[in-house]
Parts: structure tokens; C-alpha cells; sequence
């Protein structure tokens, strides 16, 4: 029995050899990032996949966010058109190799189903964040085949590789904007910046750190838009950030600051420049420093084109939207031990401490809040510092606590914690982990190999 299995290993290998030589037929018809080749009465085919929402697979899909999937793909069949000798009479896959850009080879060795027929997928997820906004991002994948006379035993009478790539698009696109109310934040204490130098800088530190730490493009340079231009961004927008007024029906552009005025954009306008005629990625997020936004429910993240609930659909994963569902006032006092203590009713009075005339400094204003969200999502703006890493809901829990927001009550200050919409799991920069997925790796990754 030995030698006949040292025979049969040796006409393997001379029968691999004598497949790798062989002509193979191509299929010239083949969609785009799949590849099939017949070997003999054997079809074999190489394919890249992604999620439907994305749209068909094409020479520079634009994709999104911190939750693209992707799948590598192999098949093989018996059935094509063969008059020769030695037909197979079965294959299977033995490896698929997926790589993502200039990720390290992934590999998956075990696949469902037998001859005369072969499946099997590799999955993987990846974050658009790791790339320049318009860069290439090229998925490739390596297919190796097993293939079988029929003699009975499980000793592979040939070999076939097919390999294929295809090139998708990163798409990260930032529209944020402030508002220039030149009234000063409190009524009566002039000495302080006024709304609009706050609302500037606030917006300028938020765009840095998208720009900057998550390969977006801005926009709109200036700080602050009228609702013509925020209308005309709205629809390439994939991060929205808007330190303006606003109610539970709508939001304030630049110039105004009321719900009456021409500039008012109610959610139904929003909702319109979002989705009219949009063929790119929706928003994957999006913050909301205004009055009331919260307020709005199902009408505000429609508005942006939001899911309400997390599902099964990729689409639902990793997008949210933070805001308040009353109004909030622009100063807060650190709270630095997060304690119940510092959540404590205020006065105007106790906030004095924590206040500066110079807008460039964020101390006591919400620049604060947005930070420590950031920070603990990993995207840390200039000069913060490094925090473990979470998930959105982790991350503005702690800003709340840090960081809390407040609301006026009669004479006093109240605690007023920023909501969260959408997924409480979405992540900025890292990738998106669903419960079933993998464990964490101990550093923030941008790729994700799945089972």
C-alpha cells in the first residue's frame, strides 16, 4: 500500500504540473472582480463581493464608514463542455487568500460541500477611515483548487489557482458649520466671546481632527454656510458636525437664529438635500451642538438618512447621530473625577471659575464634550490625550460625566447629558466589531478577519 501511495503522490504532482501547463480557457464575459477559467469539463471561478447597499461591484465602488464588508469568493463545478479524455469528476477548495488594500493575507482553509461540486466564502470587514479620502483601495483574492479523477480516493489528481482583484473607492467627506450669532452665551456678561467666535472654534477643532486623524475632505472651508451651501454639501456629506441653534423640528444655518427665519432648515429640507438624487454613502455620522435636535425622534435621523434601529443589515451598523433633546447652554464645568458630585445643579455664579474671554481656549465650553467624545473613539484632536479606545455610546457616556453639559432651569444650571441615535456600537476610526465577531484586538485595527 505504501508504494502505490508514493505512486499516486507521484502522479499528483506530475498531473498538477501538467495542469498548471495547460491552457486554460477564460471566460472573456466575466463581471467585473470575478474570474472564471475551465480546466477540462471543470469551471472554476474567483469572485469579490460587498454589501448590496453599496450598489454593483464596479471599478471604483465608493464605500464608507467603519463597517465595509467584503467577501472572497471561490466555486468550481463540473458540467462545462469537454470531449477529451479524463474528465474530473470532482474539486475542491483547499485555501482562499483575500488581502485588502495592504492588509497581511487572510486565509480560510475550511469550506462546506463535495465533489462534483465547491463553494466557499471568506469574509472580512474593513474601516474607509485608514484611507485618503478618493484613494484606491484594491481587494484581491487567490482561489486554490483541488481536483479529482474518479478513482475513489481523496488524493487530488490536479491543481488549479484562479486569482482576480478589484478596485473600490474610499469615501470620507466632512461638512461642519458654526453660527454667527454675535449675542453673548449668557445674557448680560459681556466680557465673555460671543457665539460666534465660540461656535467658529469649535468647529474649526472638530474638522481638524476629522481631517486629520480620519483622511476627510472638507467640504465647506469656511466655518460658517448659509443654508444654499449647506444644502449643495449636504448630499456628499458622510460626517456631519453643526454648532448652530436649533429645535426639535429643524436647524439653523450660519446667519440666522431663530425657527421663523429664511435660513431655518427644517428636517424635511435636510432630508431632501441628503437623499435627493445621492449616489454616494450616507452619513455615518453625525453631531448635532444644538438646541432640541433630540427632540425630533424618528424625523431627525430620517433627516440624515440615519437607521432608527440596529438589524441584521449592514446598512444599520456603525452610524449614529449626537445631539439634545432640550436646550443646552455653551459653557459647562469640568467635572474631573466623573463623580456624582460634579452633576450636581449649578448657578451661573459656579461656572465663573471655569469661564475665558478667549475663544481659542476651550475651557468650560463644549468644545470639552465633543474632545472627550473623540478622544474615546480614538480620534484625538491636536494636543489630547490618548484614551482607550471605545465604542460611541462608551465614549459619550464618559463626556457626559467629564464633561456635562448643562440646561437652564429658572436660577440654576442642570445636568443635561448628549444622547445618542442610531448604533450605540459605531466606532470612528477603529473597525466595527459586532457581540459575534472576533475579539478585540489590544490596539485599534482598521481591518477585521471574519469566520
Amino acid at each position: 500500500m505504501a508504494r502505490l501511495a508514493t505512486f499516486k503522490t507521484v502522479a499528483t504532482a506530475f498531473a498538477a504540473l501538467v495542469t498548471a501547463l495547460a491552457p486554460q480557457a477564460v471566460h472573456a464575459s466575466d463581471p467585473y472582480g470575478q474570474k472564471t477559467v475551465t480546466n477540462r469539463n471543470m469551471t472554476l471561478t474567483a469572485s469579490l463581493g460587498t454589501d448590496p447597499h453599496w450598489g454593483p461591484l464596479a471599478a471604483g465602488l465608493k464605500v464608507s464608514g467603519t463597517a465595509v464588508n467584503v467577501s472572497f469568493n471561490g466555486q468550481g463545478n463540473t458540467g462545462a463542455n469537454y470531449q477529451g479524455s479524463d474528465p474530473w469528476s470532482g474539486v475542491k477548495i483547499k485555501k482562499i487568500t483575500g488581502k485588502i488594500a495592504d492588509s497581511d493575507d487572510m486565509v480560510w482553509t475550511t469550506f462546506a460541500g463535495l465533489p462534483p461540486s465547491a463553494s466557499g466564502t471568506g469574509r472580512a470587514r474593513f474601516a474607509s477611515t485608514r484611507f485618503p479620502h478618493g484613494s484606491t483601495v484594491t481587494l484581491s483574492v487567490k482561489v486554490e483548487f483541488d481536483l479529482f479523477l474518479p478513482d475513489g480516493d481523496e488524493i487530488p489528481d490536479g491543481t488549479e489557482t484562479v486569482e482576480t482583484t478589484a478596485d473600490l473607492s474610499a469615501y470620507n467627506a466632512e461638512l461642519s458649520w458654526g453660527n454667527e450669532d454675535d449675542r453673548p452665551p449668557i445674557n448680560g456678561l459681556t466680557n465673555l466671546p460671543t457665539l460666534k467666535d465660540m461656535s467658529e472654534f469649535e468647529v474649526l477643532a472638530f474638522r481638524a481632527a476629522i481631517v486629520s486623524n480620519l483622511n476627510h475632505l472638507n467640504l465647506v472651508p469656511a466655518p460658517h454656510s448659509d443654508q444654499f451651501q449647506i444644502g449643495a454639501a449636504l448630499k456628499h456629506a458622510t460626517s456631519v458636525y453643526a454648532s448652530t441653534h436649533g429645535t426639535s423640528q429643524g436647524l439653523n444655518d450660519s446667519k440666522t437664529i431663530s425657527q421663523g427665519q429664511v435660513g431655518y432648515m427644517p428636517w424635511a429640507t435636510i432630508e431632501s438635500a441628503v437623499t435627493s438624487q445621492r449616489i454616494l454613502p450616507s452619513p455615518n455620522w453625525v453631531f448635532l451642538y444644538a438646541c432640541g435636535t433630540l427632540g425630533g425622534g424618528p424625523d431627525v435621523l430620517d433627516a440624515f438618512n440615519l437607521p432608527e434601529a440596529v438589524t441584521n443589515d449592514p446598512i444599520t451598523w456603525s452610524r449614529f447621530l449626537i445631539g439634545f433633546d432640550q436646550d443646552v447652554v455653551s459653557f459647562l464645568k469640568p467635572n474631573s473625577s466623573g463623580g456624582e458630585d460634579g452633576l450636581l445643579p449649578l448657578t451661573i455664579l459656579d461656572l465663573f471659575e471655569d469661564l475665558t474671554a478667549d475663544p481659542a481656549v476651550p475651557k468650560g465650553s463644549l468644545r470639552m464634550h465633543f474632545n472627550r467624545v473623540l478622544q474615546g473613539m480614538g480620534v484625538s484632536p491636536t494636543g489630547s490625550a490618548t484614551l482607550p479606545v471605545v465604542t460611541a455610546q462608551a465614549a459619550l457616556d464618559a463626556a457626559n460625566r467629564h464633561f456635562p453639559p448643562r440646561r437652564v432651569a429658572g436660577a440654576q444650571l442642570l445636568y443635561l447629558p448628549a444622547g445618542l441615535a442610531g448604533d450605540p456600537r459605531s466606532t470612528m476610526k477603529r473597525v466595527y466589531r459586532r457581540p459575534i465577531d472576533p475579539p478585540s484586538a489590544a490596539s485599534p485595527s482598521w481591518y477585521l478577519t471574519l469566520p
